[in-house]
């Protein structure tokens, strides 16, 4: 699974600690993390794009999943069908009430067979 974080953080120390509650939110599924890519997002000051590798346990349930989900967002919007299905959360939508810590914007995508 790739994960993809949109983070507020004024430098990459401070950047790590925001991310750190999320990475430990999914230590009870996740059994390899593999970072990626890290850089200031273009697009707004003072937010990092970072990106992640997931490898999940073998055997994790769809609820374990979304309890993890859960855990990140109350709002998770479905994207695509099939493998292309992704998840996105993110602070700015109406419906979403928590996102975790100073996380602007959180996507998933190449879930397998998650969804």
């Amino acid at each position: 699974m790739l994960v993809r974080l949109y983070v507020n953080a004024k430098d990459e120390d401070e950047l790590k600690v925001n991310i750190t509650p999320f990475i430990e939110k999914f230590a009870t599924i996740v059994k390899k993390i593999t970072w990626l890519e890290t850089k200031k997002y273009w697009k707004f000051e003072g937010v990092f794009e970072v990106l992640y590798e997931f490898k999940l346990q073998d055997l994790v349930t769809y609820s374990a999943f979304h309890a993890v989900l859960q855990s990140v967002s109350d709002h998770w919007l479905e994207l695509g069908t099939g493998k292309d299905k992704s998840l996105l959360a993110s602070k700015n939508a109406e419906e979403c009430q928590f996102i975790l810590g100073n996380m602007e914007l959180v996507t998933l995508t190449q879930l397998s067979d998650l969804l």
